[in-house]
This record gives structure tokens, C-alpha cells and sequence, in this order.
């Protein structure tokens, strides 16, 4: 059964998530498609976790749900002046639905309602994640970097900004 983008929920990350984000981050194929591919300890997790917390002007969360609360996916926005670098993942039993392209679109949409001044957000993926191109690229990001990591960017114009 597909789920429609209605259906689902996105809200802000609370410090109860941080088991189900470690458990999210070490998945095989999210490690695969990672930057940096090592696994994670719980030690450094919870340390990383706890900080980005602590410091919603530079970093926001948010997990994707269904309205019953299970949990698909997260998306982070790490902030750096006026640009946001876009991180998500989908939960190994939702893969395959198209909710990383709903998860793009409510987390982009949440991030310009939080941060009103950004002017542009970007993906940065490997080139062989087939999977974060095509969801990159059905919520109009443009490929601008071809180097060994591909860059996918939306620039932000005024009359994107939502109203609060």
C-alpha cells in the first residue's frame, strides 16, 4: 500500500529518538551510501547526538511518521551562514516507496518555516546512490558539482519562503 504524502507527519527530533537515529545511521546500505562509511559506535552517537541537539540554530531534525507514530525516516539541516547541507534516511522496511522524496519535501518545507533567511539548501551523495538522485531531483534540486560526490542544490528565492 503506497502512502500518501497527507498521511504522514514530520516533527521535531526529541532526545528519545536517539537509539532509533543510531540504529538508522549504522544501517548497512545508509553506511554504504554515507560520506563517511565506518559504523558508529553508541559512544560517539550519543555524543554527536546530544550536541546537535543543544544547538537548533545550527542544526535541526526532524523524523518522518505515520500518523500512528511509526517511525520512516530523518532528515537533518546543518546550517552554515545563509546555506543548509541537507542529510536523510529511510527506514530499511519504507525503501523503495518514494518516501524519501516526501521526507525531501516536508523536511524543506519545515526547515524554511524555522530558518526564514536560508538562501540555498544541498545534498551532497555519492554518485552511485541512485536512489537520493532521483529524490533529489523530483524536489527540483539541480545537480551542480560532478566531482567524486555529486552536489545537488536549491536556491531559495523570496517567494519560497513559507508564511509561518
Amino acid at each position: 500500500m503506497k502512502m500518501n504524502k497527507e498521511d504522514l507527519v514530520l516533527r521535531e527530533v526529541c532526545l528519545d529518538d536517539c537509539k532509533l537515529l543510531f540504529r538508522w545511521a549504522n544501517d548497512s546500505q545508509v553506511r554504504k551510501n554515507s560520506l563517511s562509511s565506518e559504523i558508529i559506535s553508541w559512544e560517539t552517537h550519543q555524543k554527536w547526538f546530544n550536541e546537535k541537539v543543544k544547538q537548533p540554530e545550527h542544526c535541526q531534525i526532524f523524523i518522518l511518521e505515520t500518523k500512528n507514530k511509526t517511525p520512516i525516516g530523518q532528515i537533518r539541516f546543518n546550517r552554515d551562514g545563509t546555506s543548509v547541507k541537507i542529510s536523510y534516511s529511510v527506514d530499511t522496511i519504507f525503501r523503495g516507496q518514494e518516501l524519501g522524496t516526501i521526507l525531501v519535501e516536508k523536511g524543506t518545507e519545515a526547515i524554511l518555516k524555522t530558518w526564514q533567511d536560508i538562501t540555498v539548501i544541498a545534498g551532497i551523495i555519492k554518485p552511485e546512490n541512485i536512489a537520493s538522485k532521483k529524490v533529489f531531483e523530483r524536489n527540483n534540486f539541480i545537480l551542480t558539482s560532478k566531482d567524486c560526490c555529486l552536489e545537488y542544490r536549491k536556491v531559495i528565492k523570496n517567494t519560497d519562503k513559507i508564511e509561518r
